[in-house]
């Protein structure tokens, strides 16, 4: 699978599993960089709403993630945590840590 070309939307989900429409800055295959507008209010300037980044995302089909920092295209279906049941990792995402 190749990755979206620069400037393409995706979504991406955050590491506390919030979802951004996001624009590709980079891409390495499945893995990519990208933008998107800060969802803080607080975080503005001349411009408007600041911009965050994320780097060396991985598409959700190739990550191991959870709750999130993966993307996937803007038409796909977000996928479930991928840890096994009754494994610590989900165990502690489930917590909210």
């Amino acid at each position: 699978m190749d990755g979206p070309a620069i400037g393409s939307a995706v979504l991406f989900t955050d590491s506390v599993g919030h979802d951004h429409l996001a624009l590709v800055t980079n891409t390495f295959g499945t893995t990519i960089n990208l933008v998107y507008a800060s969802e803080d209010v607080s975080r503005t300037d001349t411009y408007g709403r600041q911009l965050e980044r994320a780097t060396s995302v991985q598409h959700q089909g190739v990550a191991i993630h959870a709750p999130g920092m993966f993307w996937r295209g803007v038409t796909e279906e977000k996928r479930e945590a991928a840890y096994p049941q009754g494994s610590a990792q989900l165990e502690r995402a489930a917590a909210g840590g």
